[in-house]
């Protein structure tokens, strides 16, 4: 429980600081904490004010001193994110490295330390490296989302569309509240000009991407390649019913439906990000 709550306050680390009078306050808490968790405990204090050095001080000092596996593990999994949240690359690989060499890992942990790792590699464009690092967390613990995610992205890299898509499709089943395997696999098919199958995995996650302005650019884009096949042939155009209703296209005026279903989309996507490219370059082929 404790391993999720510190994720959860490291990730909120970075949507904004809380008061440094808490550092005060945990300090003297602190004096209560048995010296074996100390340097643990601190450490998130430190985090939880975005004293970083100090954190992993704390951090470093509490992997050395830990008395069981739980402890260490913890330690060396946040120490890893901070390094890599700092940017401090080697040092988050090491850590990483010494979190899967440990002795008496559980499964669970095992594969997390190598999904992590293979999601530092792939930061770094190293797709051979994350790969490797990728399918050893997928056989230790099949039906990881963030897994096939990761795979699929190493897809992307060497160029196979097709597994791409398949991994991006596998990761949406295991986790179905996820849009950026959706925006991932829409933004392939548009690419491949298939706008009708881009345009049909969008319109059923438009309640997860309302507020997101990447999925409207994909939306308006795959209307626009909706449009072109209309424009450039309007006696044999077919769409299916059930997708045409889900992205309320009026089948009696097609193209001033889909141009203002378009012009939708990119407006919704600059009030969320005002002067997205991309949507202004929507609006101006309209």
């Amino acid at each position: 429980m404790r391993r999720a709550f510190t994720a959860t306050l490291f990730i909120g680390l970075f949507v904004g600081m809380i008061a440094a009078g808490a550092l005060v306050k945990g300090s003297v808490l602190a004096q209560s904490i048995p010296p074996e968790t100390r340097a643990l405990d601190v450490s998130y204090r430190y985090l939880s004010v975005g004293w970083i050095d100090w954190v992993t001080v704390q951090l470093s000092e509490a992997a050395e001193s830990a008395q069981n596996t739980d402890d260490l593990v913890e330690a060396l999994l946040i120490l890893a994110l901070t390094y890599e949240s700092s940017e401090n690359v080697e040092a988050a690989r090491e850590t990483y490295s010494r979190l899967i060499h440990t002795s008496g890992l559980s499964t669970a942990d095992h594969a997390l330390a190598y999904a992590l790792l293979g999601r530092l590699e792939l930061g770094q464009q190293r797709p051979l490296e994350a790969k490797s690092m990728l399918l050893e967390a997928d056989r230790l613990l099949p039906n990881q989302a963030s897994v096939e995610y990761g795979l699929g992205q190493v897809a992307e890299f060497e160029g196979d569309l097709t597994e791409a898509v398949r991994h991006y499709s596998r990761a949406l089943e295991i986790s179905q509240e996820w849009l950026s395997p959706i925006l991932r696999s829409a933004a392939i098919h548009i690419r491949q000009e298939e706008p009708f199958q881009a345009a049909s995995i969008l319109s059923e996650a438009r309640y997860l991407g309302t507020r997101d302005a990447q999925f409207h650019i994909l939306l308006g884009e795959s209307l626009e390649g909706i449009r072109a096949a209309y424009t450039a042939s309007p006696e044999s155009f077919v769409i299916d019913e059930e997708l045409a209703q889900r992205l309320e296209i009026d089948l009696e005026t097609v193209e001033t439906s889909l141009a203002a279903l378009i012009q939708h989309a990119a407006d919704r996507a600059l009030q969320l990000e005002p002067g997205n490219p991309r949507a202004l370059q929507l609006l101006e082929r309209l």
